[in-house]
């Protein structure tokens, strides 16, 4: 119920938003009454938990739609973003709480800012971009840095654009192709994890494969980068392709300053992984679920 007033008390949601939001929870209670469920209402649970979210997030719906709304943020230490994001079952608002709402990465740019003043970050890659909210907040933190975002899925790709488009970033290049260990056509594969939009996985398909594998070395040539300044790399298990062969891994971990990387533990690849940042001359920091890599070789303020 206090989560129910805090939203109906909120300035940040339209009166008229509310008395859908009321009108939802009416209904719950009268299918309670009945024993019947009305399939043809939205579910109060689906509207409740993104006015939810704006209220918890400093955030003011600016439209609403069935399956995604657009909001204004407020945010600490970044400013004001516009963001589209999908309803539930997507997990768009989830991917919003672990960058801006937790403190991982938080805590991760306190370790880059230790090594690098944040002006002297020029080349970025995020690689798993999903639908970009990563990417606006490493373009907040370093405005000088020219940001690759790399994401396969369409719908994900299709809204990376939208959401960088909406932030006015013309320094965020989007590229929708998936990092792989050769240019071998890919295809999504559903089913990791929570089976939801930032848990897809790529699978090589000659035939029917409509995604280019693209190495890290290809996508560096084709952006002019020498190194690459901050390396956020999380593409739900596909690491384990581009560290197989260590000596291909070694190529871009030398050219690497700063590594961010979720090893998916589903596969045993941790050691691997790790064996070859610290052979590379990485220094190894744990925040989270990610591994940060500093590249003592390359280190420089």
């Amino acid at each position: 119920m206090e989560k129910i007033k805090s939203i109906i008390y909120s300035k940040r949601i339209p009166w008229n938003w509310k008395l859908k939001l009321l009108w939802n929870i009416s209904l719950i209670g009268v299918e309670k009454r009945l024993g019947y469920s009305f399939k043809f209402f939205p579910k109060y649970y689906l509207i409740f938990w993104h006015y939810e979210h704006l209220v918890k997030s400093n955030g003011s719906l600016l439209r609403d739609r069935k399956h995604y709304f657009l909001a204004k943020y407020d945010l600490r230490n970044i400013g004001m973003i516009r963001l589209i994001l999908r309803k539930e079952p997507s997990s768009d608002i989830n991917v919003f709480y672990q960058i801006y709402m937790n403190d991982d990465f938080k805590k991760i740019l306190c370790i880059i800012l230790k090594y690098s003043d944040n002006q002297k970050i020029y080349n970025i890659f995020d690689a798993g971009a999903n639908i970009g909210i990563t990417s606006i907040f490493l373009s907040k933190n370093f405005p000088l840095a020219k940001i690759i975002s790399i994401e396969p899925d369409k719908e994900n790709f299709k809204q990376l654009v939208e959401n960088i488009k909406l932030n006015e970033l013309n320094l965020v290049y989007p590229l929708r192709a998936g990092l792989w260990k050769d240019n071998s056509k890919l295809k999504i594969k559903w089913g990791f994890r929570d089976n939801k939009s930032w848990s897809i996985q790529l699978v090589e398909d000659q035939d029917f494969g409509d995604i280019d594998g693209m190495t890290v070395m290809d996508i560096m040539k084709m952006s002019n980068f020498d190194i690459i300044d901050v390396f956020k790399l999380d593409i739900e298990g596909g690491e384990r392709f581009l560290f197989e062969d260590a000596e291909i891994a070694s190529s871009f971990i030398k050219r690497t300053r700063f590594l961010i990387i979720e090893i998916h533990d589903e596969y045993p690849i941790r050691e691997n992984i790790i064996s070859i940042l610290i052979g590379n001359g990485m220094e190894i920091f744990y925040q989270g679920e990610y591994v940060i890599g500093v590249n003592s070789l390359l280190d420089k303020k």
